[in-house]
């Protein structure tokens, strides 16, 4: 279920999330905190994930606290828009996402403008 998704550009750590689809080059993730609460849906590139590993006695630590949180594991219902069979880049047109560029602590927000086959369009 859980997965832990280590970066290329941050290899001492690594995010705990959920598969939810693929389109081209890119993974969708419903990825959570270190308290098993719902922490964002995340689009990562295939090239910038070093490994990922499926099962991890945090892993199945992190599923128990996901199922103690039950109903408020995501209280904005903030998945809904993303579920697997539709996913599609056109349902990120004209949001703003959340993007790390380089550097491990360089995070910037930007509203995707463009959406074309495996490429996302930025505006500033």
């Amino acid at each position: 279920m859980f997965q832990e998704i280590y970066t290329k550009d941050n290899e001492e750590n690594f995010y705990v999330g959920k598969k939810l689809g693929r389109k081209e080059n890119f993974y969708l993730y419903e990825l959570i905190d270190d308290k098993g609460r719902f922490l964002s849906i995340s689009l990562i590139h295939k090239n910038i994930i070093n490994k990922t590993i499926d099962s991890s006695e945090y892993l199945d630590l992190m599923s128990s606290f996901v199922k103690t949180n039950g109903k408020f594991f995501d209280v904005f219902n903030l998945s809904r828009d993303f579920e697997a069979k539709k996913f599609n880049f056109s349902h990120l047109l004209n949001k703003n996402i959340l993007y790390a560029r380089g550097k491990k602590d360089l995070i910037e927000i930007s509203k995707v403008v463009k959406v074309k086959e495996e490429s996302l369009f930025l505006g500033k």
